[in-house]
């Protein structure tokens, strides 16, 4: 089965994104994650700690879309208002 344009490019993102953060790890910690020691780090509590953090963002753009679409859906809802007291008084005349 071939690869769509549309799964080509989110795969092309996250591999920009992958050696992005990879590049920043580096960065920030001086070696790859090839190089860092087993020792110095649990790498499951690391993932976990991450996974919470990603949660967090989720949850607060989540809110933040739903605040959103609701201030669209009260402007949306003023407009059909606004068109309706127009169409009423050019009906009224």
């Amino acid at each position: 089965m071939p690869i769509t344009k549309v799964s080509r490019e989110i795969l092309n993102r996250i591999a920009k994104q992958l050696q992005a953060q990879s590049e920043k790890g580096l960065r920030e910690y001086g070696v790859t994650i090839d190089d860092a020691s087993d020792d110095q780090y649990n790498w499951s509590e690391e993932a976990l700690a991450e996974v919470i953090d990603a949660s967090q963002y989720l949850v607060k753009e989540n809110m933040r879309l739903r605040r959103e679409n609701a201030g669209l859906r009260a402007n949306e809802q003023r407009g059909i208002l606004l068109a309706q007291m127009r169409e009423e008084k050019c009906t009224c005349k």
